[in-house]
């Protein structure tokens, strides 16, 4: 069996899966927000180091319980912008005998895309695939399963929650402000992806959410793929409700509540520039790319 497991800003994911290629992948979930502190303060705080520790060291036991031999730990923005991440990477290290490898944007990309490439034929079309995180927005340009281009905007949910206070975080026209602002530079490939046969493609936990939210609202019949109309319907509902209310009405887990709408708005933005019609939302993310980079 062999493992990997992402360091989000937004939480910690581990998934399992046998070396060959059969075989069902278990996954877990750790609420550890490291993206709070540094987007606010530039720190990973003691308290979120001490919950890192504590979801990695759960994680190392499930490793072992299913049989782990191999595995692979990634850190994407959060850690990767801490000013103390050399403290952090050691104590981890210390105290779990894990070791974390920090990953630039461009690699994460590269991940991503070789993960969606692997569950979705996409050949002979333009394909845009959009990872949202809670610290960064990935885009990825490419074309018969080639990278044309990647761009990186620290546009992440996590990030954009930080920009805005508490008590205007129902909506607010500041995100959309900044959305527009850092997004600008994505319009140069409008002409290229604004056609019938090009592809979007949305991966992480923000879009699978939103994919199951619509469903179970009747929002849409389908959780993978949905419409602009969908996404404009679905902002509508979230924008009316409070942090608590989605908890409550919609069954959303308390981190997922806050940040799902800034994840909506984001995809919605992307699809009025290319004129995208539908999304789609396989169950795949940078965690699947990862496990690629587990070898013997």
């Amino acid at each position: 069996m062999k493992a990997a497991i992402d360091i989000g800003s937004n939480g910690i994911r581990l998934v399992i899966a046998p070396i060959s290629e059969h075989g069902k992948l278990k996954t877990f979930r750790a609420p550890v927000r490291l993206g709070q502190d540094v987007f606010e303060d530039g720190y990973i705080s003691n308290k979120s180091l001490s919950l890192l520790v504590d979801a990695l060291l759960l994680f190392k036991k499930k490793m072992h319980a299913s049989g782990v031999t191999l595995h692979k730990i990634v850190a994407t923005s959060a850690l990767r912008e801490a000013k103390n991440k050399r403290k952090v990477v050691d104590e981890v290290a210390k105290k779990t005998q894990l070791k974390i490898d920090i990953i630039d944007g461009h690699l994460e990309a590269e991940l991503i895309h070789e993960a969606v490439c692997e569950k979705l034929n996409l050949s002979h079309r333009p394909t845009l695939i959009m990872d949202i995180g809670g610290g960064s927005v990935e885009c990825i340009y490419s074309m018969d399963h080639k990278i044309i281009d990647t761009i990186t905007k620290k546009i992440g949910t996590v990030r954009l929650l930080s920009k805005v206070p508490k008590n205007q975080r129902n909506y607010s026209d500041k995100w959309l402000d900044i959305i527009e602002k850092e997004l600008s530079e994505i319009s140069k490939y409008s002409s290229l992806y604004s056609t019938d046969k090009s592809v979007f493609v949305g991966t992480g936990g923000n879009l699978r959410a939103i994919g199951k939210l619509c469903k179970s609202q009747g929002i849409s019949k389908r959780s993978d793929k949905i419409k602009q109309k969908h996404l404009l319907e679905l902002i509508t509902l979230l924008s009316g409700l409070s942090i608590k209310e989605r908890i409550s009405n919609l069954g959303l887990r308390s981190d997922r509540a806050d940040v799902i709408l800034p994840a909506a708005l984001v995809t919605e933005y992307v699809m009025q520039i290319y004129k995208f019609k539908w999304i789609k939302l396989p169950d795949i993310g940078l965690k699947e790319g990862i496990l690629n980079l587990v070898s013997e």
